[in-house]
């Protein structure tokens, strides 16, 4: 299972302990495509659980994963923000779980 065929896809974070990972497209279309599709597709005899992560899932993932030791940059802090320019390429997030 692959997210790549839904477009491009700016940056995959994983936490190996929980089985989780935050997979962030450029596109919004792109996101939905993956949700529409991705969602209860089996893998390793597993069914996936996918989703948009809210802002709030987002930071706890981080969190999560700073107590682990894994320190890994936050797409909201190096984007600039919307008020220090328009052309802003807005992430679209999507959050799958392994179950």
């Amino acid at each position: 299972m692959q997210f790549h065929q839904f477009g491009p896809i700016t940056q995959v974070v994983v936490d190996r302990e929980r089985g989780h990972a935050l997979v962030f497209f450029d596109q919004i279309s792109c996101a939905q495509a993956a949700v529409k599709e991705m969602r209860g597709a089996a893998l390793r005899g597993r069914r996936l659980q996918v989703d948009f992560a809210s802002r709030e899932c987002q930071e706890t993932f981080y969190e999560h994963l700073e107590r682990q030791g894994n320190v890994s940059e936050k797409p909201w802090d190096s984007r600039p923000s919307p008020a220090s320019s328009f052309d802003v390429t807005y992430v679209y997030f999507l959050y799958k779980s392994i179950l």
